[in-house]
């Protein structure tokens, strides 16, 4: 089973008190099914995803939260959430983040 917690609860989880959002939700890259868990979580999957994490259960990384931005920022989004990403990059890259290139191709 994959479970990849991703979005702010990583970003709070991997640099603490300087990510400048509380995160309002619970997002993951996971192949389990929602009536798993208690709280909502907002899930993600597709089946190469397995491919690239295989079977974890644990936060993304600073670098994959930064590739996973970096991944749909081509794209202005019906939300209005690009200026959003577009910050957290920025965010990500002032701490060090490094783009993990496969991740990116496969997430692009």
């Amino acid at each position: 089973m994959t479970f990849l917690i991703v979005g702010s609860e990583a970003a709070r989880y991997n640099l603490g008190l300087e990510w400048p959002r509380i995160p309002k939700d619970l997002d993951a890259f996971t192949d389990d099914t929602p009536d798993m868990h208690e709280d909502p979580v907002d899930m993600y999957w597709d089946e190469s995803f397995r491919e690239i994490w295989g079977d974890v259960r644990r936060y993304a990384t600073v670098d994959e939260l930064y590739t996973i931005k970096m991944s749909h920022i081509y794209w202005s989004l019906r939300n209005g959430s690009w200026q959003k990403h577009k910050g957290d990059l920025i965010f990500f890259k002032k701490h060090g983040a490094k783009i993990i290139p496969e991740l990116h191709d496969a997430l692009y």
